[in-house]
C-alpha cells in the first residue's frame, strides 16, 4: 500500500529541522531581549538569559544552538569582567558544539574566545581551555561537515532575534542562504 510522505522539502532546509527547528514564541523574543541588553552595554543581565536559553535548547535536544548561545553567554560574562562564568559557559559552548557534529565551528570559536582572553592578559586561561579542547583541531572533516563558500555578505544582525551574524560562524545552507545560529531562521545573504 502506498503511504504520503508529506511535502518534500529542499535537502537543505531538512538540516535546519533536524537542528532543531526555528525558535518561536517566548525563547524568541527572550533571545531578542538579551541581544539588546548586550547592545546596551548590561552583559550581566545579557549573559545570564543567554545561559538560560542554552540550558532550555540543551534540554530539547538543540545542541546547536544551546552551543552556540552558551558561547554568546561566555562572550557576555568576558564583558561582564566575570571570568569564571565565562569559562564555564564557553566549556559547555564547545562541549554541546562537539555533541552536535559541528568541530569546525567549536574550533574556530575556541580561537576567537582564547583571543579575547589573551586580550584581556587571561594567558593562563586561555592556554588551560586550549589544552582541554585541543582534540578540535585534531577531529577530521568529515565531507559535507564544511560549510558551503558563502556569496554575498550576510547582514550584520539576524532580522529574527537580533543577533550578530559572521560568516564564519554561520551554517551555510547553500551558496547564498545561512542559518542565524542563534534562533536558526535562514538569512539570505545581500
Amino acid at each position: 500500500m502506498f503511504r504520503a510522505r508529506g511535502p518534500l522539502r529542499p535537502r537543505q532546509f531538512r538540516r535546519l529541522m533536524r537542528a532543531g527547528a526555528l525558535l518561536v514564541g517566548r525563547p524568541r523574543q527572550q533571545l531578542s531581549e538579551a541581544h539588546s541588553l548586550e547592545s546596551e552595554g548590561q552583559f550581566q543581565a545579557a549573559a545570564q538569559q543567554f545561559a538560560e536559553l542554552s540550558d532550555k535548547a540543551a534540554d530539547y535536544g538543540m545542541l546547536d544552538r544551546a552551543g552556540n548561545l552558551s558561547l554568546q553567554a561566555a562572550r557576555a560574562y568576558l564583558e561582564a569582567s566575570d571570568t569564571q562564568q565565562a569559562l564555564a559557559h564557553a566549556r559547555s559552548g564547545l562541549s554541546r558544539l562537539m555533541q552536535a557534529g559541528r568541530e569546525w565551528r567549536a574550533g574556530n570559536l575556541l580561537e576567537k574566545f582564547t583571543a579575547a582572553l589573551r586580550e584581556r592578559n587571561l594567558n593562563a586561561e586561555a592556554d588551560a581551555l586550549e589544552k582541554e579542547f585541543a582534540h578540535v583541531y585534531e577531529t577530521p572533516w568529515v565531507p559535507g561537515g564544511e560549510p558551503a563558500a558563502p556569496r554575498g555578505h550576510l547582514p550584520s544582525k539576524c532580522p529574527n532575534c537580533g543577533g550578530p551574524l559572521h560568516s564564519d560562524e554561520t551554517d551555510w545552507i547553500d551558496q547564498t542562504m545561512a542559518e542565524c545560529p542563534y534562533c536558526g531562521t535562514p538569512v539570505r545573504a545581500e
